[in-house]
Protein backbone atom coordinates (compact mmCIF):
# COMPACT_ATOMS: atom_id res chain seq x y z
CA UNK A 1 0.00 0.00 0.00
CA UNK A 2 1.54 3.42 -0.84
CA UNK A 3 1.25 6.12 1.70
CA UNK A 4 2.89 9.84 2.30
CA UNK A 5 3.04 10.65 5.48
CA UNK A 6 -0.01 8.35 7.04
CA UNK A 7 -1.65 9.24 3.77
CA UNK A 8 -2.10 7.94 0.34
CA UNK A 9 -0.17 8.99 -2.38
CA UNK A 10 -1.28 10.14 -6.27
CA UNK A 11 0.85 7.36 -8.28
CA UNK A 12 1.35 7.60 -12.28
CA UNK A 13 1.50 4.25 -13.38
CA UNK A 14 1.18 1.69 -16.38
CA UNK A 15 -1.28 -0.68 -16.54
CA UNK A 16 0.13 -4.02 -18.24
CA UNK A 17 -0.73 -5.69 -20.32
CA UNK A 18 -3.28 -3.28 -21.39
CA UNK A 19 -0.57 -0.71 -21.84
CA UNK A 20 -3.77 1.82 -20.11
CA UNK A 21 -1.67 4.48 -18.60
CA UNK A 22 -3.43 7.69 -16.48
CA UNK A 23 -2.39 11.10 -15.11
CA UNK A 24 -1.33 11.28 -11.36
CA UNK A 25 -4.74 12.40 -9.20
CA UNK A 26 -5.40 12.70 -5.92
CA UNK A 27 -6.63 9.53 -4.20
CA UNK A 28 -10.62 9.69 -3.88
CA UNK A 29 -10.04 8.33 -0.12
CA UNK A 30 -7.40 11.16 0.39
CA UNK A 31 -10.11 13.66 -0.43
CA UNK A 32 -12.70 12.11 2.15
CA UNK A 33 -13.00 13.78 5.54
CA UNK A 34 -11.07 12.07 8.10
CA UNK A 35 -12.80 9.22 9.24
CA UNK A 36 -15.35 9.12 6.93
CA UNK A 37 -16.99 5.46 6.55
CA UNK A 38 -15.59 3.82 3.65
CA UNK A 39 -17.18 0.89 2.12
CA UNK A 40 -16.65 -2.79 3.27
CA UNK A 41 -17.18 -4.29 0.03
CA UNK A 42 -17.30 -2.71 -3.79
CA UNK A 43 -18.40 -4.42 -6.47
CA UNK A 44 -17.83 -4.10 -10.16
CA UNK A 45 -19.79 -4.37 -13.11
CA UNK A 46 -17.31 -6.39 -15.66
CA UNK A 47 -18.46 -4.92 -19.61
CA UNK A 48 -18.53 -1.09 -19.97
CA UNK A 49 -18.12 -0.54 -16.30
CA UNK A 50 -14.62 -2.20 -15.71
CA UNK A 51 -13.57 -2.90 -19.24
CA UNK A 52 -14.91 -1.66 -23.30
CA UNK A 53 -15.98 -3.58 -25.72
CA UNK A 54 -18.50 -5.74 -24.17
CA UNK A 55 -17.69 -9.64 -24.39
CA UNK A 56 -20.72 -10.55 -26.57
CA UNK A 57 -19.25 -8.01 -28.99
CA UNK A 58 -16.20 -9.79 -28.67
CA UNK A 59 -17.48 -13.03 -29.23
CA UNK A 60 -18.59 -11.85 -32.68
CA UNK A 61 -15.55 -11.20 -33.85
CA UNK A 62 -13.37 -13.76 -32.11
CA UNK A 63 -13.45 -17.67 -31.65
CA UNK A 64 -10.49 -18.25 -29.40
CA UNK A 65 -10.43 -16.31 -25.59
CA UNK A 66 -10.13 -12.60 -26.36
CA UNK A 67 -6.58 -11.37 -25.54
CA UNK A 68 -6.27 -8.49 -22.53
CA UNK A 69 -5.11 -5.23 -23.79
CA UNK A 70 -5.69 -5.65 -27.28
CA UNK A 71 -8.89 -7.69 -27.78
CA UNK A 72 -10.58 -5.74 -24.16
CA UNK A 73 -9.45 -2.84 -22.63
CA UNK A 74 -9.92 -1.54 -18.87
CA UNK A 75 -10.86 2.06 -18.44
CA UNK A 76 -8.35 4.38 -17.32
CA UNK A 77 -10.86 5.15 -14.90
CA UNK A 78 -11.30 2.17 -13.69
CA UNK A 79 -8.17 1.13 -13.53
CA UNK A 80 -7.08 4.10 -11.74
CA UNK A 81 -9.82 2.87 -9.18
CA UNK A 82 -8.70 -0.39 -8.69
CA UNK A 83 -5.33 0.95 -7.99
CA UNK A 84 -5.89 3.05 -5.41
CA UNK A 85 -8.15 0.61 -3.34
CA UNK A 86 -5.12 -1.93 -3.93
CA UNK A 87 -2.42 0.51 -2.73
CA UNK A 88 -3.87 2.98 -0.39
CA UNK A 89 -3.74 2.27 3.38
CA UNK A 90 -7.42 3.71 4.11
CA UNK A 91 -8.68 1.35 2.03
CA UNK A 92 -7.41 -1.45 3.67
CA UNK A 93 -10.23 -4.06 4.53
CA UNK A 94 -12.45 -3.14 1.50
CA UNK A 95 -12.77 -6.40 -0.03
CA UNK A 96 -13.35 -5.88 -4.40
CA UNK A 97 -16.07 -8.48 -5.98
CA UNK A 98 -16.86 -8.35 -9.60
CA UNK A 99 -21.05 -8.96 -11.44
CA UNK A 100 -21.59 -9.85 -14.87
CA UNK A 101 -24.48 -11.06 -16.75
CA UNK A 102 -22.09 -12.61 -19.13
CA UNK A 103 -22.56 -16.07 -21.10
CA UNK A 104 -18.52 -15.92 -21.33
CA UNK A 105 -17.59 -16.13 -17.78
CA UNK A 106 -14.65 -17.96 -18.68
CA UNK A 107 -13.00 -15.58 -20.84
CA UNK A 108 -14.58 -12.85 -18.27
CA UNK A 109 -12.22 -15.05 -15.84
CA UNK A 110 -9.42 -15.12 -17.96
CA UNK A 111 -9.24 -11.33 -18.77
CA UNK A 112 -9.44 -10.82 -14.79
CA UNK A 113 -6.19 -12.58 -14.02
CA UNK A 114 -4.63 -11.15 -17.15
CA UNK A 115 -5.15 -7.91 -16.16
CA UNK A 116 -2.60 -6.45 -13.55
CA UNK A 117 -2.87 -3.37 -11.30
CA UNK A 118 0.94 -2.90 -9.86
CA UNK A 119 1.12 -1.84 -7.05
Amino acid sequence: RAVEGGRCRPTAMLLAPSAISFAPRPPVAARLPAGAALPKLIVFDLDNTLWTPELYQVARRVKAAPVAGRDVKLFPAAAAALHEIDTCDRWEGTQIAVASRTNQGDWARTLLDAFEVPG
